[in-house]
């Protein structure tokens, strides 16, 4: 009986523990990072994002900024605001930006290598102007393969039918392509879209 209570110890030590703040800001992070207490998960889609056939979860999270003294004599400590797209399987890295995340959608394995990529809208500060991108898992990170530039905002607005999640696809014409639509709103009422094929590295 002792040596089950004490074999469950570890178990129960780590179901207690307090989970931490991610310790990298850059664009990728490491797959070990936890969520912080004060994040807010804010969409998840479902896709195969490491190949092995079943799919996994992806949430994204909004982390406000924090600030944190203990008195006058301690240095403060702050965190920056940050948005972490996380994953139920803890073998696939996370993505950390700084920039505003939202708009998150599942693309599908554009670039053939059996993993399905995912994209995001970001954006700096308030403006409704940014860039939706497709991130691809090279492993160890998340790239971006391709991006286009548009006013989610204005879109919703004039009431378009344009699917964000069909912005950038596999070229189906040739191998080792993908197509990005770009968007250009003329006298805010109406979309007109061009279309660009880009070779993958």
């Amino acid at each position: 009986m002792f040596k089950y209570i004490t074999a469950l110890l570890p178990l129960l030590f780590a179901a207690c523990t307090t989970p931490s703040a991610p310790q990298s800001e850059d664009e990728n992070g490491a797959n070990t990072m936890a969520i912080a207490a004060n994040a807010t998960a804010l969409q998840s889609i479902d896709g195969d994002f490491d190949g092995d056939g079943t799919k996994e979860r992806a949430t994204l999270y909004h982390v406000p900024e924090e600030q944190s003294s203990e008195s006058d004599s301690v240095s403060t400590k702050s965190e920056d605001e940050r948005y972490i797209v996380a994953f139920d399987n803890n073998e696939i890295p996370h993505l950390v930006s700084k920039q505003r995340l939202s708009h998150m959608t599942l693309i599908g394995d554009i670039n053939g290598d059996g993993r399905d990529e995912y994209g995001a809208f970001s954006r700096k500060n308030n403006s409704s102007w940014g860039s939706y991108s497709a991130y691809c898992n090279r492993g160890e990170e998340w790239q971006k393969i391709a991006s286009t530039t548009l006013n989610i905002d204005l879109l919703e607005r004039i009431d378009s039918d344009i699917d964000i999640s069909r912005l950038i696809t596999a070229d189906t014409t040739q191998s080792g392509y993908i197509q990005v639509q770009r968007i250009v709103i003329i006298d805010g009422a109406k979309a007109q879209i061009s279309t660009e094929k880009i070779e993958l590295n």
